[in-house]
Protein backbone atom coordinates (compact mmCIF):
# COMPACT_ATOMS: atom_id res chain seq x y z
CA UNK A 1 0.00 0.00 0.00
CA UNK A 2 1.07 3.59 -0.63
CA UNK A 3 -0.64 5.15 2.37
CA UNK A 4 1.32 7.48 4.62
CA UNK A 5 1.46 5.26 7.71
CA UNK A 6 2.62 2.17 5.82
CA UNK A 7 5.52 3.96 4.13
CA UNK A 8 6.42 5.83 7.32
CA UNK A 9 6.68 2.57 9.28
CA UNK A 10 8.81 1.02 6.53
CA UNK A 11 11.11 4.03 6.60
CA UNK A 12 11.47 3.86 10.39
CA UNK A 13 12.21 0.13 10.18
CA UNK A 14 14.84 0.79 7.48
CA UNK A 15 16.63 3.34 9.67
CA UNK A 16 16.40 1.21 12.82
CA UNK A 17 18.02 -1.75 11.04
CA UNK A 18 20.94 0.55 10.23
CA UNK A 19 21.20 1.69 13.85
CA UNK A 20 20.33 5.27 13.01
CA UNK A 21 19.81 7.28 16.20
CA UNK A 22 16.29 8.69 16.73
CA UNK A 23 14.99 6.81 13.69
CA UNK A 24 11.35 7.71 14.24
CA UNK A 25 12.04 11.42 14.71
CA UNK A 26 14.27 11.49 11.64
CA UNK A 27 11.70 9.70 9.46
CA UNK A 28 8.83 11.87 10.68
CA UNK A 29 10.87 15.01 9.99
CA UNK A 30 11.57 13.91 6.41
CA UNK A 31 7.90 13.13 5.82
CA UNK A 32 6.75 16.43 7.30
CA UNK A 33 9.15 18.37 5.07
CA UNK A 34 8.33 16.52 1.85
CA UNK A 35 4.58 16.59 2.47
CA UNK A 36 4.67 20.14 3.89
CA UNK A 37 2.76 18.87 6.90
CA UNK A 38 3.42 19.41 10.60
CA UNK A 39 4.98 16.28 12.12
CA UNK A 40 2.20 15.80 14.65
CA UNK A 41 -0.36 15.81 11.82
CA UNK A 42 1.22 12.84 10.03
CA UNK A 43 -0.73 10.39 12.18
CA UNK A 44 -3.96 12.31 11.74
CA UNK A 45 -3.53 11.74 7.98
CA UNK A 46 -2.27 8.17 8.21
CA UNK A 47 -4.61 6.94 5.42
CA UNK A 48 -3.44 9.58 2.96
CA UNK A 49 -2.30 7.98 -0.34
CA UNK A 50 1.09 9.36 -1.36
CA UNK A 51 1.94 10.22 -4.94
CA UNK A 52 4.82 8.44 -6.65
CA UNK A 53 6.70 11.73 -6.75
CA UNK A 54 6.41 12.22 -2.98
CA UNK A 55 7.41 8.62 -2.32
CA UNK A 56 10.51 9.06 -4.47
CA UNK A 57 11.48 12.24 -2.63
CA UNK A 58 11.01 10.56 0.75
CA UNK A 59 13.04 7.50 -0.23
CA UNK A 60 15.83 9.69 -1.58
CA UNK A 61 16.00 11.53 1.75
CA UNK A 62 15.84 8.34 3.82
CA UNK A 63 18.31 6.26 1.83
CA UNK A 64 20.42 8.60 -0.26
CA UNK A 65 23.96 9.71 0.53
CA UNK A 66 23.35 10.20 4.27
CA UNK A 67 21.88 13.58 3.49
CA UNK A 68 21.31 15.57 6.65
CA UNK A 69 17.93 17.11 7.34
CA UNK A 70 18.16 20.90 7.01
CA UNK A 71 18.56 22.68 10.30
CA UNK A 72 15.83 25.03 11.47
CA UNK A 73 16.52 28.72 11.79
CA UNK A 74 18.46 29.49 14.96
CA UNK A 75 17.25 32.01 17.48
CA UNK A 76 19.17 33.91 20.11
CA UNK A 77 18.99 33.31 23.86
CA UNK A 78 15.83 35.43 24.16
CA UNK A 79 14.07 32.41 22.64
CA UNK A 80 10.71 34.12 22.08
CA UNK A 81 12.03 37.63 21.56
CA UNK A 82 11.36 40.61 23.80
CA UNK A 83 8.03 40.47 25.59
CA UNK A 84 6.81 37.69 23.29
CA UNK A 85 6.17 40.09 20.37
CA UNK A 86 7.12 39.87 16.71
CA UNK A 87 9.91 42.07 15.35
CA UNK A 88 7.68 43.99 12.95
CA UNK A 89 4.70 44.83 15.13
CA UNK A 90 3.20 44.51 18.58
CA UNK A 91 1.20 41.38 17.84
CA UNK A 92 1.63 38.69 20.48
CA UNK A 93 2.91 35.43 19.00
CA UNK A 94 0.65 32.39 18.94
CA UNK A 95 1.36 28.92 20.32
CA UNK A 96 2.66 27.50 17.02
CA UNK A 97 5.27 30.25 16.68
CA UNK A 98 6.41 29.83 20.28
CA UNK A 99 6.78 26.07 19.84
CA UNK A 100 8.78 26.49 16.63
CA UNK A 101 11.13 28.99 18.27
CA UNK A 102 11.62 26.72 21.28
CA UNK A 103 12.50 23.77 19.05
CA UNK A 104 15.00 25.90 17.12
CA UNK A 105 16.58 27.16 20.34
CA UNK A 106 17.07 23.63 21.70
CA UNK A 107 18.47 22.40 18.39
CA UNK A 108 20.88 25.34 18.39
CA UNK A 109 22.08 24.14 21.80
CA UNK A 110 22.49 20.53 20.59
CA UNK A 111 19.60 19.06 22.56
CA UNK A 112 18.47 15.70 21.18
CA UNK A 113 14.75 15.22 20.46
CA UNK A 114 14.20 18.99 20.68
CA UNK A 115 10.66 18.80 19.27
CA UNK A 116 9.58 16.10 21.73
CA UNK A 117 11.08 17.93 24.72
CA UNK A 118 9.47 21.19 23.63
CA UNK A 119 6.07 19.53 23.34
CA UNK A 120 6.46 17.94 26.78
CA UNK A 121 7.26 21.32 28.37
CA UNK A 122 4.38 23.13 26.63
CA UNK A 123 1.96 20.30 27.41
CA UNK A 124 2.91 20.28 31.09
CA UNK A 125 2.75 24.03 31.70
CA UNK A 126 -0.35 24.67 29.58
CA UNK A 127 -2.05 21.53 30.92
CA UNK A 128 -2.84 20.30 27.41
CA UNK A 129 -2.40 16.73 26.17
CA UNK A 130 0.77 16.70 24.06
CA UNK A 131 -1.02 15.08 21.12
CA UNK A 132 -3.61 17.89 21.15
CA UNK A 133 -1.26 20.87 21.17
CA UNK A 134 -1.81 21.35 17.43
CA UNK A 135 -5.49 22.09 18.10
CA UNK A 136 -4.41 25.19 20.07
CA UNK A 137 -1.79 26.47 17.58
CA UNK A 138 -3.61 29.74 16.88
CA UNK A 139 -4.22 30.57 20.52
CA UNK A 140 -2.10 33.07 22.45
CA UNK A 141 -0.89 31.63 25.78
CA UNK A 142 -1.04 33.53 29.05
CA UNK A 143 2.06 35.72 29.50
CA UNK A 144 2.87 34.21 32.91
CA UNK A 145 2.89 30.71 31.43
CA UNK A 146 4.96 31.88 28.45
CA UNK A 147 7.57 33.28 30.85
CA UNK A 148 7.65 29.97 32.72
CA UNK A 149 8.05 28.04 29.47
CA UNK A 150 10.86 30.41 28.44
CA UNK A 151 12.70 29.75 31.70
CA UNK A 152 12.33 25.99 31.34
CA UNK A 153 13.48 25.93 27.71
CA UNK A 154 16.51 28.10 28.54
CA UNK A 155 17.42 25.87 31.50
CA UNK A 156 17.24 22.77 29.30
CA UNK A 157 19.17 24.38 26.45
CA UNK A 158 21.89 26.23 28.33
CA UNK A 159 22.28 24.23 31.53
CA UNK A 160 21.46 20.86 29.95
CA UNK A 161 19.04 20.30 32.85
CA UNK A 162 17.03 17.08 32.26
CA UNK A 163 13.39 17.84 31.48
CA UNK A 164 12.32 15.00 33.81
CA UNK A 165 13.88 16.72 36.83
CA UNK A 166 12.55 20.07 35.71
CA UNK A 167 8.96 18.82 35.54
CA UNK A 168 9.41 16.22 38.31
CA UNK A 169 7.85 13.64 36.02
CA UNK A 170 8.78 10.63 33.91
CA UNK A 171 6.49 8.24 32.10
CA UNK A 172 7.17 4.53 32.62
CA UNK A 173 5.07 1.63 31.36
CA UNK A 174 2.21 3.98 30.54
CA UNK A 175 2.15 5.67 33.97
CA UNK A 176 3.52 8.97 35.21
CA UNK A 177 5.99 8.79 38.09
CA UNK A 178 7.37 11.58 40.28
CA UNK A 179 11.16 12.03 40.07
CA UNK A 180 13.73 14.52 41.30
CA UNK A 181 17.53 14.63 41.61
CA UNK A 182 17.34 12.23 44.56
CA UNK A 183 16.89 9.31 42.14
CA UNK A 184 18.03 8.27 38.69
CA UNK A 185 15.66 9.00 35.82
CA UNK A 186 13.83 5.76 34.91
CA UNK A 187 14.93 4.60 31.46
CA UNK A 188 12.45 3.39 28.88
CA UNK A 189 14.53 0.28 28.15
CA UNK A 190 14.01 -0.81 31.77
CA UNK A 191 10.46 -1.61 30.67
CA UNK A 192 12.01 -4.71 29.05
CA UNK A 193 12.96 -5.94 32.53
CA UNK A 194 9.38 -5.45 33.69
CA UNK A 195 8.06 -7.30 30.64
CA UNK A 196 10.35 -10.27 31.30
CA UNK A 197 9.41 -10.37 34.97
CA UNK A 198 5.72 -10.35 34.07
CA UNK A 199 6.22 -13.21 31.59
CA UNK A 200 7.92 -15.35 34.25
CA UNK A 201 5.38 -14.59 36.95
CA UNK A 202 2.39 -15.21 34.70
CA UNK A 203 3.90 -18.40 33.31
CA UNK A 204 4.46 -19.85 36.79
CA UNK A 205 0.90 -18.87 37.78
CA UNK A 206 1.80 -18.67 41.46
CA UNK A 207 -0.80 -17.31 43.82
CA UNK A 208 0.29 -14.16 45.67
CA UNK A 209 3.88 -14.20 44.36
CA UNK A 210 6.45 -12.47 46.58
CA UNK A 211 8.77 -10.04 44.80
CA UNK A 212 11.84 -8.21 46.11
CA UNK A 213 12.98 -5.00 44.38
CA UNK A 214 16.46 -4.11 45.68
CA UNK A 215 17.71 -0.58 44.95
CA UNK A 216 14.19 0.52 44.16
CA UNK A 217 15.05 4.20 43.52
CA UNK A 218 11.85 5.93 42.41
CA UNK A 219 10.01 2.62 42.80
CA UNK A 220 8.99 2.33 39.15
CA UNK A 221 9.81 -1.37 38.78
CA UNK A 222 8.22 -2.56 42.01
CA UNK A 223 5.16 -0.33 41.71
CA UNK A 224 4.59 -1.31 38.08
CA UNK A 225 4.73 -5.01 38.98
CA UNK A 226 2.42 -4.39 41.94
CA UNK A 227 -0.16 -2.74 39.69
CA UNK A 228 0.17 -5.31 36.91
CA UNK A 229 -0.13 -8.25 39.34
CA UNK A 230 -2.59 -7.07 42.01
CA UNK A 231 -2.37 -10.25 44.13
CA UNK A 232 1.42 -10.01 44.46
CA UNK A 233 3.24 -8.95 47.62
CA UNK A 234 6.23 -6.73 46.91
CA UNK A 235 9.04 -5.30 49.01
CA UNK A 236 11.10 -2.40 47.70
CA UNK A 237 14.37 -1.53 49.44
CA UNK A 238 16.99 1.17 49.11
CA UNK A 239 19.85 2.54 51.19
CA UNK A 240 18.91 6.11 50.28
CA UNK A 241 16.37 7.95 52.45
CA UNK A 242 15.61 10.33 49.58
CA UNK A 243 14.88 7.43 47.25
CA UNK A 244 12.55 5.88 49.81
CA UNK A 245 10.67 9.18 50.18
CA UNK A 246 10.18 9.36 46.41
CA UNK A 247 9.17 5.71 46.04
CA UNK A 248 6.63 6.11 48.84
CA UNK A 249 5.29 9.25 47.16
CA UNK A 250 4.83 7.31 43.90
CA UNK A 251 3.13 4.47 45.77
CA UNK A 252 0.59 6.94 47.12
CA UNK A 253 0.13 8.75 43.80
CA UNK A 254 -0.55 5.50 41.94
CA UNK A 255 -2.44 3.87 44.81
CA UNK A 256 -0.32 0.70 44.85
CA UNK A 257 -1.49 -1.02 48.05
CA UNK A 258 0.43 -4.30 47.69
CA UNK A 259 3.97 -2.89 47.92
CA UNK A 260 5.95 -1.64 50.92
CA UNK A 261 9.29 0.18 51.04
CA UNK A 262 11.97 0.06 53.74
CA UNK A 263 15.64 0.86 54.18
CA UNK A 264 18.23 -1.84 53.61
CA UNK A 265 21.80 -2.09 52.29
CA UNK A 266 21.24 -4.91 49.80
CA UNK A 267 20.10 -7.94 51.91
CA UNK A 268 21.15 -6.46 55.27
CA UNK A 269 17.64 -5.94 56.69
CA UNK A 270 15.85 -8.61 54.68
CA UNK A 271 14.73 -11.74 56.49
Amino acid sequence: MNNLLDILNKSINYLEKRNIKNSRIMAETVFSQVLEMDRIMLYANFEKILSDDNIEKILNEITGNNKEIAENQMFDDNIFGKNNKTENNNKIENLKTLIDKSVSYLEKNNINEAKLITEIVFSHILNIDRMLLFTKYREIPDEEKVNKIRDYIRKIGKEKFPVQYLLNEQEFYGRKFYVNKGVLIPRQDTEVLVEEALKILRKEKKESPKILDIGTGSGVIGITLALEIPDSKIMGTDISDKALEISEKNREILNAENIRFFKSDLFENIE
